[in-house]
C-alpha cells in the first residue's frame, strides 16, 4: 500500500514544483513590469530634454528586462503590458494626445516617428544573440551545453522524418549543420502539433529569426552569424530596422 500511495504522491509534488517554478517566473515578471512603470514615470517627470529622456529610458530602464528575457522570452500579452507602460512614459513628455498612432513611436526620426524600441522586437533580438553568443563561446563546455539542448529540443519538440524526406535530420546530437538547418527554420514541417514543455534558452529563438527578418549562416571557422538583411525591405519593417540592427550588429 505504501509503495502506492507513494506512487500517487510523486506526480503531485512533482507538479507543485513545476507550477511554483512557473508561478514564480509569472511574479518577477510583473513584480519588475511595476517597478519599469514607476521608473519610467519618473523619468518622464525630470527636468530634461527630450532625447536625454528617451536616452535614460534607453540605457537604465530597458536593459533590467534583458536577464528575465534572456531566460524566459517575452509573450505578446506581455510585450503589449510593456509597451503600453513605455508609451504613457513617452507621451507625458513629448504631449503626445492619447489618440497618436503607435507608429510614431518605432519609426525613424527622418520619417516624422520618436524611434523608440518595440518590445517584441527587443525581445526577440536578445533570444536570438544570446543563443548565437552561446554557440560561438570560446569555452566548449559552453558550446556543448547549448548544443546539447537543442539536440534535446528537436527530440522533444519534432519527429524524426520519414523516409521519402530528404532532410538531415540529428539522431542523436546535433552538427554545426543541424543546429543552422534549426535555426533557419529548416525542421518546422517537422515539429509536432503537441509537444512536452522545454525551459532551454534556445526554445523560441527560431520564432525570433522570423520576426526579426535576418539569416543566420555558418562560417568556414565553425561560427555562426546573424546577418540583419538592410536589403530585404520584404521581410523586415523600417520601424523594426531601428529596434535591432544595432544590437545584431554587435553580436555578430
Amino acid at each position: 500500500m505504501r509503495r502506492r500511495e507513494d506512487a500517487n504522491i510523486k506526480p503531485t509534488v512533482l507538479w507543485h514544483s513545476v507550477d511554483q517554478q512557473r508561478n514564480g517566473i509569472y511574479r518577477s515578471f510583473w513584480e519588475l513590469l511595476l517597478d519599469i512603470k514607476t521608473q519610467a514615470g519618473k523619468v518622464a517627470d525630470f527636468y530634461l530634454r527630450i532625447f536625454q529622456k528617451h536616452h535614460a529610458l534607453k540605457t537604465f530602464v530597458l536593459p533590467r528586462l534583458d536577464y528575465d528575457i534572456r531566460l524566459n522570452g517575452l509573450d505578446n500579452h506581455k510585450a503589449k503590458e510593456l509597451d503600453q507602460a513605455l508609451r504613457n512614459a513617452i507621451r507625458r513628455y513629448v504631449k503626445l494626445p492619447p489618440s497618436a498612432s503607435l507608429a510614431i513611436f518605432h519609426l525613424p526620426v527622418d520619417k516624422g516617428g520618436i524611434r523608440f524600441y518595440d518590445p517584441k522586437d527587443w525581445a526577440a533580438s536578445t533570444q536570438l544573440v544570446r543563443t548565437i553568443g552561446l554557440l560561438n563561446s570560446k569555452d566548449p563546455a559552453v558550446r556543448h551545453m547549448v548544443s546539447a539542448e537543442i539536440s534535446t529540443l528537436l527530440e522533444q519538440r519534432y519527429r524524426h522524418p520519414d523516409n521519402s524526406d530528404p532532410i538531415d535530420f540529428s539522431r542523436r546530437y546535433c552538427t554545426h549543420h543541424h543546429i543552422l538547418t534549426y535555426l533557419s527554420s529548416g525542421y518546422e514541417h517537422l515539429k509536432r502539433r503537441i509537444y512536452r514543455d522545454t525551459a532551454d534558452p534556445s526554445a523560441q529563438v527560431v520564432t525570433a529569426v522570423k520576426h526579426i527578418g535576418c539569416t543566420v549562416t555558418l562560417r568556414d571557422n565553425g561560427l555562426f552569424v546573424i546577418s540583419d538583411n538592410l536589403d530585404s525591405q520584404a521581410n523586415c519593417s523600417a520601424g523594426r530596422h531601428i529596434t535591432h540592427i544595432g544590437r545584431l550588429k554587435r553580436a555578430s
